[in-house]
């Protein structure tokens, strides 16, 4: 009697770990689709005025933080695409404020 009653309780138990594994998953995929959805949108509403800062938030750093949400993991290789792509950024934003805006064009 006692080993089922053991046995009953070890299944309860794996039960409950796996309702709770199954419950991250699931925060982690709607979590990944709306910080997806907002960088996307934010991406695509900062491109009018600073184009460097929606090539970020679509590009590489959006794929990294996806996958850091959906998949729970992070490569080096995606660290080291949003590093790159962050240098790009910020030293394009550093040119493009360094240039004089060009002349209007003339008006016939």
């Amino acid at each position: 009697m006692k080993q089922l009653d053991m046995q009953a309780r070890r299944q309860d138990a794996e039960e409950r770990k796996e309702k709770r594994r199954h419950t991250l998953q699931m925060t982690g995929l709607v979590a990944g689709a709306v910080v997806g959805v907002a960088m996307l949108a934010a991406g695509v509403y900062t491109v009018k005025d600073a184009w460097w800062l929606g090539v970020l938030l679509c590009d590489p750093v959006f794929v990294a933080a996806l996958k850091i949400f959906v998949l729970r993991r992070s490569d080096k290789s995606d660290v080291d695409a949003v590093l790159s792509a962050m240098k790009l950024g910020m030293r394009e934003a550093g040119q493009s404020q360094q240039q004089p805006p060009p002349p209007p064009p003339p008006v016939v």
